[in-house]
């Protein structure tokens, strides 16, 4: 009798230890940028293609954000590291200006040579609003908030062009700034 009752004791012990092991969710490349804040955490980030960008590896990154006058300049490098005391070089950057932002809300951003700007360097390519290819592309900004009595801008944005021979298409969506200026 012991021995028919030992199976399942041995099915019942194992049941229960696996109880205790938790897999180890895999975060999804949305949940992997910085999340969308409006209180100058000085974070950028977006999805390129579908991934995560930027991916931190070693090496440096800057970011330069300006706002004046409905004038909003957002700079975000990344530099390989070359071993001198600068911060190496340039390996991927994303640009974003305009002179048509005056107040927190959606816009539609066109290019216009020397006014709106929106570019990508991005595995050795170089997409930008300037081409031929592009001039109907838009830049969508969200701005959450725009305060230039503590300097922070914030926002979100999106934009969608192709490589200077119309061949490489890059999709920036989820695009998230949150900077002091």
């Amino acid at each position: 009798m012991l021995m028919k009752n030992k199976y399942p004791l041995l099915l019942l012990f194992a049941a229960l230890s696996c109880l205790g092991i938790q897999c180890k969710k895999e975060r999804t490349e949305l949940e992997m940028l910085p999340p969308v804040t409006t209180y100058g955490a000085n974070t950028f980030g977006c999805l390129i293609n579908g991934r995560a960008w930027p991916v931190y590896e070693k090496g440096g990154h800057s970011i330069d954000g300006t706002y004046y006058n409905g004038k909003l300049n957002i700079i975000y490098s990344i530099y390989e590291p070359d071993g001198g005391w600068g911060p190496g070089t340039l390996k991927q950057t994303i640009t974003i200006r305009t002179e048509e932002i005056h107040s927190r809300g959606f816009y539609a951003i066109k290019p216009i040579f020397g006014e709106n700007q929106f570019t990508m360097w991005h595995g050795g390519l170089i997409y930008s609003a300037h081409y031929g290819s592009n001039v109907n592309n838009i830049c969508y900004i969200t701005m959450h908030r725009l305060d230039s009595v503590k300097h922070v801008i914030s926002g979100e944005f999106s934009f969608s062009l192709y490589d200077r021979e119309g061949k490489s298409r890059v999709n920036v969506d989820h695009g998230r700034f949150d900077l002091f200026y």
